[in-house]
């Protein structure tokens, strides 16, 4: 009987984290144009003046995933 392990991999996030619409798009697997929306809609709160200079904190990664 063969037993087979699986190895699993991830990165511990926290509020220092940061990320730009770019990145997070990548993170969530979803467009930009998306995550622009949840940021209209208020559910998102980025630093910065404009869409180039947005930042995410971790917490946003979290919270794009389960919306």
């Amino acid at each position: 009987m063969t037993t087979r392990l699986r190895t699993l991999s991830g990165v511990i996030l926290d509020e220092e984290s940061a990320f730009t619409l770019g990145e997070l798009s990548r993170a969530c697997s979803v467009h930009a144009e998306w995550l622009v929306g949840l940021v209209e809609e208020g559910i998102l709160d980025p630093t910065g003046s404009d869409i180039s200079s947005w930042r995410f904190t971790g917490m946003a990664l979290r919270r794009a995933r389960t919306t």
